[in-house]
């Protein structure tokens, strides 16, 4: 039996680790910390149920965005068998744990489901629409929510739609959110070229503060709205949506420094998509909630030096 598809994501996962720097060292301690929060989750039947409604959501988008689905299933023989244990490794750490808890069903339950999940033949299609919205993110400052929103519109905008219709509820509108914040930090997967780097600063720590001051300002309009209906259905969560607005700019920082850390003009991004995975999952963990900051602070000098390789400063 082959397990072709396995190996080559542990040479990944070797090569993301090594080039990872700091974020590779703290990679366990952050995992671990992810394990015992689900385990908290767990003995809260409600919050066990919405932990692994975010995992299968984030396996469903990983799986719905992969490119190597056809050729697996041309290729491959047991492709089914490979991407369910990809499935499986990526969401153990946080589903084992409820084994330990009067819920341990949670467990059987994520591994049935994930079964289904490579079933999913359907890809959205690359088609690029919204020619028109270079006026809406008008620089090349936003470059990547250009390419992002043409071809990621119609899985972005049916979530945000349901985080709309559901922000009477006080849970769910943020957790869709949040999924869809995972989602726009696939947008930082491609470097761009280095004259569109260029194109409106000769400083580099100049060109890193306005991109992160443009892709923040863009978060707070595109989740405001959500976030003050949900304030106004329940008065009690003001504090808590600021605070969540709060991590989303942190996750967005951190993408953009880490993608800079590592840039290579007109090539893929790599290296550092691992670790923002997995930080924003730990986002969602309340005393893991300054990982974000923390991670941005550390890849905004990484993001400064590799900058002045390419500006000269």
């Amino acid at each position: 039996m082959s397990f072709t598809l396995l190996y080559i994501r542990y040479l990944q996962a070797l090569r993301a680790l090594k080039e990872g720097g700091l974020g590779s060292l703290l990679l366990p301690f952050l995992i671990v910390g992810l394990s015992f929060a689900s385990h908290i989750a767990y003995k809260d039947m409600r919050y066990g149920g919405l932990l692994i409604l975010a995992l299968l959501l984030i396996c469903m988008s990983l799986h719905l965005s992969r490119k190597d689905k056809t050729f697996a299933q041309l290729h491959l023989t047991n492709w089914h068998l490979q991407m369910y244990v990809e499935y499986v490794i990526l969401t153990l750490p946080f589903t084992f744990t409820a084994l330990f808890t009067k819920h341990f069903f949670y467990f059987p339950a994520s591994l049935a489901l994930l079964w289904l999940i490579p079933y999913l033949h359907y890809t959205p299609a690359q088609k690029t629409i919204f020619k028109g919205i270079s006026s809406v993110f008008p620089s090349a400052h936003s470059i990547e929510w250009i390419s992002g929103f043409r071809t990621s519109f119609l899985s972005i905008i049916p979530l945000y739609m349901l985080a709309v219709a559901t922000c009477w509820m006080r849970f769910l509108p943020l957790l869709l959110l949040w999924v869809i914040t995972t989602a726009l930090l696939n947008f930082y997967n491609e470097y761009e070229a280095l004259h569109i780097l260029k194109a409106q600063h000769t400083n580099a720590r100049d060109f890193l503060h306005q991109k992160i001051k443009k892709h923040c300002f863009y978060i707070a309009c595109f989740y405001t709205p959500v976030l003050l209906l949900n304030v106004v259905f329940n008065n009690d969560f003001l504090e808590i949506n600021v605070l969540f607005l709060l991590v989303q700019f942190a996750l967005i920082i951190f993408a953009i420094t880490a993608k800079y850390s590592s840039y290579v003009p007109a090539q893929q991004n790599m290296v550092s998509n691992s670790i923002v995975s997995f930080v924003s999952i730990g986002s969602i963990v309340p005393y893991l909630l300054p990982l974000p900051v923390i991670f941005a602070i550390v890849y905004y000098k990484k993001a400064l030096q590799n900058l002045n390789n390419y500006f000269h400063d």
